[in-house]
């Protein structure tokens, strides 16, 4: 959830960096999956399918604050402008 600050990639669920190997989450098969952390995405599934992304989204700032002490206010702001755009959270084209 360093965005701002690494160059990728990133989980395309909370907008975690993935940098080590053990970060990506895993299909049912137990390869790797490259676009989600472990921490949302394991066994070939999400961890909290029912997860809104509001809730990601207060999930991360609440994450951010307690972490990296980046102030709330700019941790929403971020996570605000940042989760709708990962695939998970995009929302499909009117008519698709």
């Amino acid at each position: 959830m360093y965005i701002e600050t690494s160059t990728g990639p990133f989980c395309q669920s909370c907008g975690m960096p993935l940098h080590r190997a053990a970060d990506f989450g895993m299909g049912k098969d137990g390869r790797r999956v490259n676009d989600y952390c472990h921490f949302c995405f394991d066994g070939g599934t999400f961890t909290e399918p029912d997860m809104t992304r509001q809730q990601m989204i207060d999930h991360c700032v609440s994450f951010m604050t307690r972490q990296t002490f980046t102030p709330e206010s700019e941790a929403r702001t971020l996570m605000t402008s940042v989760i709708p755009t990962l695939k998970r959270w995009r929302q499909p084209s009117p008519g698709a």
